[in-house]
């Protein structure tokens, strides 16, 4: 991991994607100190949600919304769950 070994060829590697989305260093501040100081095109996302109402799978897909700037192509604002019914 960065945060350990800083190889200049994967460093080099990285900086050069125009966005690189990461959902491993949303609770990792050593992580997100490292992108930082390496000036790496690094966005991150929660890895979990903080609103224990809404279900997994709606969250994860909310997030690919974020990402991608465009709506889903359905409705993923619905519950469909069983326990929802």
């Amino acid at each position: 991991m960065l945060e350990f070994a800083e190889l200049p060829v994967l460093v080099e590697r990285l900086r050069s994607f125009d966005s690189i989305i990461s959902w491993y260093g949303s609770n990792r501040p050593e992580f997100r100190d490292t992108t930082g100081r390496l000036g790496l095109p690094v966005r991150f996302l929660p890895a979990l949600p903080t609103d224990t109402t809404i279900n997994a799978v709606d969250f994860y897909l909310n997030g690919s919304k974020v990402m991608t700037k465009t709506r889903a192509p359905f409705d993923a604002d619905r519950n469909d769950s069983p326990g929802s019914r």
